[in-house]
């Protein structure tokens, strides 16, 4: 779920990075660097550099809030791609509006600062760690103070 603030952040570091082809940006270990036209990798880099979380359900059955609409792109629907993509391969149920029963003591009561940080490799690590990572990933890179990186 992204509020309007996040988003315009997310679009404006998106379009400057687009803009920018020739600034290279390493996360460490991670293949996103790789990825040619998925917006998801802007969004991890600017997410790394800003030491901020996902939070990822883990629901019976892959339920989810959201599925994937398979919408045209890099690897949906595209002429150099020459795989078929099933729906049922991509997509996940989603829960719905009534799901609180399926929550540990049905209820989402646990909070945020509560639950166990995983960083992109999925080892545990805190906040702490997560903000020293990004602050130094920006050292070595830029720092563009005007897209609040």
């Amino acid at each position: 779920l992204f509020f309007p603030e996040h988003w315009r952040t997310f679009r404006e570091y998106m379009l400057h990075r687009m803009a920018n082809p020739d600034v290279r940006v390493k996360i460490p270990g991670s293949v996103v660097d790789g990825w040619k036209g998925s917006w998801k990798k802007y969004l991890i880099e600017l997410m790394y550099r800003r030491a901020q979380w996902m939070l990822y359900p883990n629901f019976e059955d892959e339920a989810s809030f959201s599925t994937n609409h398979l919408e045209a792109g890099e690897h949906i629907g595209s002429k150099a791609n020459a795989l078929t993509h099933d729906p049922e391969d991509f997509t996940v149920p989603l829960l719905g509006r009534h799901f609180a029963h399926l929550l540990p003591g049905q209820a989402l009561e646990r909070r945020a600062a509560d639950m166990p940080r995983l960083n992109l490799f999925s080892n545990l690590t805190t906040d702490d760690e997560a903000m020293q990572l990004g602050l130094k990933h920006l050292q070595e890179t830029y720092v563009r103070t005007d897209i609040g990186v």
